[in-house]
């Protein structure tokens, strides 16, 4: 087996990066406290269970996953921070002030 090698099913996407290990990216709503992992198996055999019914896909694939994975958290930084500054909970009564030392 050649290695790193690239699995896809649905919407997770794994690189294994040698026998016993690799990375996940998870973009399914379900995961989205958790939607990349790090993934360590005691022996090959659990890796292969892992990525047992997943297609073999390509480098590109997989990147594309975690571009998808970078725009996601983007918006949802951008979304939380737009969300934050709205609330009147949050305002801030000491505005951030600006100090130039010399």
């Amino acid at each position: 087996m050649i290695y790193p090698s690239y699995y896809r099913k649905g919407s997770v996407c794994i690189k294994r990066e040698d026998s016993r290990s690799g990375k996940q990216v998870d973009l399914s709503e379900s995961s989205h406290r958790n939607p990349f992992r790090l993934i360590q198996t005691n022996d090959k055999a659990g890796f292969d269970k892992i990525v047992s019914g997943m297609e073999l896909v390509s480098f590109e694939t997989y990147e594309r996953f975690l571009i998808l994975l970078h725009n996601k958290s983007r918006q949802e930084a951008r979304s939380f921070r737009e969300t934050h500054d709205q609330s009147p909970e949050y305002t801030n009564l000491f505005p951030r002030r600006d100090f130039f030392f010399e």
